[in-house]
């Protein structure tokens, strides 16, 4: 049985490498990908992260065992497992010229061991790791990096472009064990706006006002889990975020009353407030304060949005969102508290205006 083997960081793997391993399915009965772990060099994702990734772009290959290895020459590992020949892609030049060094280096150690070398088209040619990782940060950095890297895995780059910051924070000076069950929820497949990156911006807006991001603070954890739970098709996702709330505050008991949470949370399923609550005024608030961002940012929201709603034709969407934006603009003001219509209230409605005028104007 003809085996070979795929080596590379993977940090994280890309559709280049998918391209590369889907050539060698078709020549080899078995193919190894190895991941390399150099403990020298700091990777931007996990050695489980990236296995995990690796099989989530292969999700029923049975020819395909990803394995990792640590300081070994990968000669030797082909030696170990029985594998007769390693693959290596070519992109251009100076690929190329490292894989001459290399392979003279590999049949001073074990010249027994072939190496195939296959190129990849040229859609792929500059397309590598780094540059995927070079887009994080920026607008819009999404809807580039999604055609880039295997379906499912834009939540791995999700996890890295949005932690660190406001949500990280909190959860360090709480002590919380959960950040990887609130980051897995937020940045799940299909979410595009209500991430975690939607999360630290209100958490931001909180800390701006004045709040603080303490245990005590009851907008603080309605923030972090008033869309725990979001499907776009769903008409309940309030009510099944809180339930989910509840079961995080009876295992742990911040400090902090529980049914003052669920209430925020509630809130921002009418973004209506009736007794006048002055909580639940600011949390509808910095849950609308996106409609008053700068125009890069609103551009980027209604993308967002817009791939949430997917699963839906564009006239279907077209008509929806108009009817959200009528209703946001026949409110007395769109934002309930002083502080927050000082602050959006003139942008916000310029911003549903120009975006109402544009749907208006389109061909859905």
């Amino acid at each position: 049985m003809a085996r070979a083997i795929y080596a590379g960081s993977f940090d994280p793997i890309t559709n280049g490498h998918v391209w590369v391993i889907k050539q060698a399915l078709r020549m080899f009965d078995k193919v190894f990908v190895a991941v390399g772990v150099n403990p020298d060099k700091k990777s931007s994702f996990s050695l489980e992260d990236r296995i995990k990734m690796i099989r989530a772009a292969f999700p029923n290959e049975d020819k395909i065992e990803v394995i990792f290895f640590q300081k070994e020459f990968l000669v030797n590992l082909c030696s170990q497992n029985s594998i007769d020949v390693m693959i290596r892609g070519i992109r251009n030049v100076q690929d190329f010229e490292y894989e001459q060094q290399i392979l003279y280096i590999n049949d001073k150690i074990n010249p027994s061991i072939q190496t195939v070398y296959i190129i990849p088209p040229s859609e792929y040619a500059g397309l590598s790791s780094s540059m995927v990782k070079g887009l994080l940060g920026f607008s819009e950095w999404q809807f580039i990096a999604k055609d880039l890297i295997p379906d499912g895995n834009l939540k791995y780059l999700m996890n890295l472009a949005f932690s660190n910051k406001e949500l990280d924070r909190f959860l360090i000076n709480n002590s919380s064990f959960r950040r990887d069950e609130i980051l897995a929820a937020y940045n799940a497949n299909g979410r595009f706006y209500h991430t975690i990156q939607h999360v630290n911006e209100m958490l931001r807006e909180e800390e701006i006002r004045g709040g603080q991001l303490i245990s005590s603070n009851p907008l603080a954890w309605a923030i972090i889990f008033h869309d725990y739970v979001y499907n776009a098709a769903s008409g309940n996702n309030e009510e099944d975020s809180v339930i989910e709330w509840e079961k995080f505050y009876d295992e742990l008991k911040p400090i902090v009353n529980k049914q003052k949470v669920s209430d925020l949370i509630m809130a921002t399923k009418s973004h209506q407030v009736d007794d006048g609550d002055v909580d639940k005024m600011t949390m509808i608030d910095m849950d609308f304060a996106i409609l008053g961002s700068d125009v890069n940012r609103f551009n980027e929201y209604e993308r967002q949005i817009r791939f949430e709603y997917a699963f839906v034709g564009d006239a279907v969407y077209k008509q929806g969102r108009m009817d959200f934006i009528k209703s946001v603009l026949a409110r007395n003001t769109i934002f309930l508290t002083q502080y927050f219509q000082d602050k959006y209230e003139a942008k916000a409605r310029l911003n549903l205006n120009k975006l109402y005028q544009a749907l208006e104007n389109s061909h859905a």
